[in-house]
């Protein structure tokens, strides 16, 4: 560039110098910053005519992560980049805004609220769901040792779920023996949950994405063995999808099925597209059919999903790793609004008569099996939640409830100053969105509750002169974790699946204190109504 070339005249307040590229000709600002009228100082603005009160910015009404001049906001509103996604949005046949939204408006009260009588309530009321088999300790080791635990807590001893023998070959034999493997290792106390240090010989945490990469094996261990895989075509939901990485788990373990067979359809349900996302790798896997639903999940109709195609005979499966609080019942809400809208009728018709036969149900857009590994309880709300009922019936209800969710945060606390430290700083930084990234029990687990939430309960405590130790208080953030998870099953049981049930300790707490597992499935399913009558016919 010539040095007697004109210079672009922005002033650069970081750098306190002009622009040093070339001004275009006839103009006096570069090509950069031409036409921009990106003013960042007053004295630079005023020397260049504008009006300083045009520097204002504002959050963008459709995209607050950016904002705008404010003379310039309707010209921006036109063409905003998110205009026009909402708009592709809304033109979704699976879109319906608002449709499993719950209000924003409080319904609780602000009565006082008694801990020692909440904690009592809190004990009774764990201590006899325990007692129905709604919380089950199945445990990771028994799993990796191949032993069936499929029994249904709602159901009578004597009924049974589907035998794993249904699963093709290829699967239960090398992807099962790998995760029961990982799943046998990080039980045992110098196994990868821990790692050596060469210099000083101790030991440290497993790292994150080893963390994520042992969930994920475990939980993809555990829908292989649910769904039927013996030929029939399947398709998963993973609800809060984030970069996809349980979903491309379960894929690598279909992988090994017959190549021949169809390949499973894959629907991602998430308002963020983070980045390093699995897409393309599942594609590479031969899964072209993926779908990648960018909303939120309360605006989400399952039954308008051209993947799932409920025209079809085929297994379903609901899946979703660490989908935090709200979020959770938001997707079970989607669940049961899709299972009570009848199946179209080229499912229908056909099957009517079978399953009527059989003991079965007409058919319905239903999801065959749901997992969902649940975390951020501080973050449910009373509105929203799927179970009111039931936290009416033990005494959880009204003002006490926000209590219970903020009792949480004790089973992930940590007692050490530095844990606390690094609590404080993740909490300090507000609620965060309603869905999780589907992916993480970092700053999302581990934060554990909202910090007005933990510093008012810690208040509550001190004022009502409750002495609480650290294993009480771990004890019943657990307690309460579970509750919420067992409210939740007892929904699905009553919505139309015969056995559900909450899962403790999916993985060692090693790997992650978020391990519970929600489960639920529908025993009588088209499929297996279909086999009864052609069975009897022979």
């Amino acid at each position: 560039m010539s040095s007697s070339a004109p210079r672009c005249a922005l002033f650069l307040p970081n750098k306190k110098r002009l622009c040093k590229f070339e001004a275009l000709a006839g103009s006096r600002y570069c090509v950069h910053h031409e036409g921009s009228c990106y003013v960042p100082s007053a004295a630079p603005a005023e020397a260049h005519g504008v009006d300083g009160a045009s520097q204002a910015r504002v959050p963008c009404p459709l995209d607050p992560r950016h904002s705008v001049f404010a003379h310039k906001l309707a010209q921006h509103l036109r063409a905003c980049n998110r205009q026009k996604a909402l708009a592709t949005l809304h033109r979704q046949a699976w879109y319906s805004e608002g449709m499993h939204a719950a209000p924003r408006a409080s319904v609780l009260d602000a009565c006082p609220v008694d801990l020692r009588a909440l904690f009592t309530r809190i004990r009774a009321a764990h201590a006899t769901l325990a007692s129905a088999g709604v919380l089950r300790s199945e445990g990771h080791q028994a799993l990796a040792a191949g032993e069936s635990h499929e029994t249904s807590p709602t159901t009578t001893s004597s009924e049974r779920a589907p035998e794993p023998s249904r699963a093709s070959p290829a699967v239960a034999g090398d992807a099962l023996e790998e995760r029961a493997a990982v799943d046998r290792g990080l039980a045992e106390p110098d196994g990868p949950a821990h790692e050596a240090e060469p210099a000083s010989g101790r030991t440290r945490p497993l790292a994150t994405a080893q963390k994520h990469a042992a969930q994920c094996s475990a939980l993809a261990a555990r829908i292989l063995r649910a769904v039927a895989l013996g030929g029939t075509a399947v398709a998963f939901v993973e609800f809060g999808a984030g970069n996809a990485s349980l979903t491309e788990a379960v894929a690598n373990a279909l992988d090994g099925r017959d190549p021949a067979a169809p390949r499973a359809q894959l629907v991602l349900i998430d308002r963020a597209v983070p980045r390093r996302k699995s897409d393309a790798r599942l594609r590479e896997l031969g899964h072209a059919q993926l779908a990648r639903l960018r909303t939120d999940i309360c605006d989400v109709d399952l039954t308008h999903v051209q993947q799932l195609d409920w025209s079809r005979d085929m297994c379903r499966c609901a899946m979703a790793k660490h989908l935090c609080g709200e979020a959770t019942d938001l997707a079970l809400h989607c669940l049961v609004r899709s299972a009570s809208t009848p199946a179209p009728p080229a499912v229908a018709s056909p099957l009517d008569d079978s399953e009527r036969a059989a003991g079965g149900v007409r058919p319905c857009c239903a999801v065959d099996h749901v997992l969902i590994a649940t975390c951020c309880h501080h973050r449910c709300r009373f509105e929203s939640y799927v179970n009111r009922a039931a936290l009416v019936e033990w005494g959880l209800a009204g003002s006490a409830f926000p209590v219970v969710c903020a009792l949480s945060h004790w089973a992930v606390a940590t007692d050490d100053r530095a844990g606390q430290q690094a609590i404080a700083a993740k909490l300090a930084g507000g609620r965060g969105a309603r869905e999780g990234d589907g992916d993480g029990d970092g700053a999302c687990e581990h934060a554990g509750g909202c910090l007005n939430e933990v510093t008012a309960l810690g208040r509550l405590v001190a004022e009502q002169r409750i002495a609480v130790g650290a294993t009480e208080r771990r004890a019943l953030g657990v307690m309460a974790k579970e509750l919420l998870d067992a409210g939740r099953a007892l929904f699905l049981a009553a919505s139309g699946y015969e056995s559900a049930w909450v899962e403790r300790e999916f993985v060692p707490k090693a790997v992650t204190p978020e391990n519970r597992l929600l489960r639920a499935e529908r025993r009588v399913s088209k499929r297996e109504a279909r086999a009864t009558v052609q069975q009897s016919a022979h």
